[in-house]
């Protein structure tokens, strides 16, 4: 009886914290639910309590109603195209929160406006959380994101224009990645030192450089701490194989980004 209830007592622990985030009214169902069948296990035999469950609408309905809330709770996190039509502030502050310590960027439009919309998408949209910063060469770039192909596709798909370089890639400015044209989509780097052969190589589409999108305000002495592999994690990736648990094994010391969000005012 005791491995039952706990089954059962862990099954709904993970619907209940799942659903709390976006779902608090099946939350809150959810817990009243597993409150009643908790006084059922207290007051009911083993053999009752099977014979129950196994025969009883109460099962069915509890199974039906537990699937459609994991459903209903993955569904909000499906992308929607209709995302990457929305346009930033003029100027905005993102809080990052990495696996050293905390950093925040201050963000400017006028810098690279399809560029800096889209890093604002991205971090509003909850991209930025569990995030290898699986490129780090000293003395030059930081470069994150996912590498995962299911994850990345959807932004992928919608096509970021090539935009000239309005600011320098000085030493703690973030920009994003590209290999050819209109490639920027969620590859993302901060220079750790000043790279201005940055700022006019990689000539792609007529147009040269990788256009800066915001810049590291505070906690620059966080970003000099991720670990460097430098180029191997990336080099020796496997095709098709799922990068985080890849990195995870190969690569222990690496860095992540746990989560980024918005704030106000520069203060995280």
């Amino acid at each position: 009886m005791h491995k039952v209830a706990k089954s059962i007592n862990l099954f709904f622990l993970c619907a209940i914290t799942y659903s709390l985030r976006d779902k608090p009214k099946f939350a809150f169902i959810s817990l009243r639910l597993h409150d009643f069948l908790e006084k059922v296990f207290a007051r009911q035999s083993l053999n009752t309590l099977i014979l129950y469950f196994e025969f009883s609408f109460l099962m069915r309905f509890m199974i039906f109603f537990i699937g459609a809330l994991l459903l209903a709770s993955c569904s909000l996190t499906k992308f929607k195209t209709g995302w990457t039509k929305q346009k930033a502030p003029a100027q905005f502050h993102a809080h990052f929160e990495t696996t050293e310590g905390n950093f925040i960027i201050e963000a400017h439009r006028e810098w690279s406006p399809a560029g800096v919309d889209r890093l604002y998408q991205l971090i509003k949209r909850g991209y930025f959380t569990d995030v290898p910063i699986y490129r780090v060469v000293p003395g030059f770039v930081a470069q994150f994101g996912l590498l995962d192909s299911v994850k990345t596709a959807p932004w992928n798909n919608v096509k970021l224009p090539d935009e000239p370089v309005i600011t320098g890639n000085t030493s703690g400015t973030l920009a994003f990645a590209r290999g050819g044209k209109n490639t920027r989509s969620t590859q993302s780097y901060i220079n750790l030192a000043n790279n201005a052969k940055l700022d006019t190589s990689g000539q792609t589409n007529g147009v040269p450089g990788f256009p800066v999108l915001a810049k590291v305000t505070s906690g620059m002495d966080v970003v000099l701490k991720f670990f460097a592999y430098e180029d191997a994690p990336r080099r020796n990736l496997p095709k098709g194989k799922d990068a985080i648990p890849f990195f995870r094994e190969k690569y222990p010391e690496m860095d992540y980004i746990r989560k980024a969000v918005l704030v106000k005012g520069g203060k995280g």
